[in-house]
């Protein structure tokens, strides 16, 4: 079953809708955000090559997510965020100089040349700050110009064809 994801276009300036969305994400916890740039227009979105697992950076085409944990054994699985980037080494560092740290209480599990960076997020973080911060260090880290424009997939299991994030 292929999953069909419910698109947004938006800007930080018009946001409500996608954090309203992420609300529901986390409460239901039966899905994730993906975000991407809207680039501009003559700039082509890259594609990944096949070989990219051979090269020693991440994809040129960034790509955030935001995923809600899911149930485990034990409870819940904590709330990952996600950032795919061909920016290069020590990230977290790099986000830090530039007056955009990672929030005080996420816990950073990867930051990677090739694999981007990984964070745990506390349950009950702010949607609305989540998607500034990760939007906010996505802009930090591009390689491509960007509009300021996004795009949120909102993929809900069991989704396939159904609408109304």
């Amino acid at each position: 079953m292929v999953l069909k994801p419910e698109e947004v276009i938006f800007g930080l300036d018009d946001r409500a809708v996608v954090v309203a969305s992420m609300a529901r994400l986390a409460k239901d916890r039966d899905g994730w955000l993906n975000l991407s740039p809207v680039l501009p227009d003559g700039v082509d979105q890259p594609r990944q090559g096949l070989l990219r697992f051979l090269g020693a950076r991440g994809p040129e085409a960034l790509l955030g997510t935001w995923v809600p944990g899911p149930r485990t054994g034990e409870g819940w699985a904590p709330t990952t965020i996600g950032l795919q980037h061909a920016a290069g080494r020590r990230i977290v560092a790099r986000l830090a100089e530039a007056g955009h740290p990672v929030p005080e209480g996420w816990r950073v599990t990867q930051d990677h040349l090739a694999r981007g960076l990984v964070a745990t997020v506390p349950d009950d973080a702010d949607p609305d700050q989540v998607l500034v911060w990760l939007v906010g260090a996505a802009e930090h880290v591009a390689t491509l110009p960007l509009t300021g424009r996004w795009c949120a997939a909102f993929y809900r299991k069991g989704s396939a064809g159904r609408r109304g994030i």
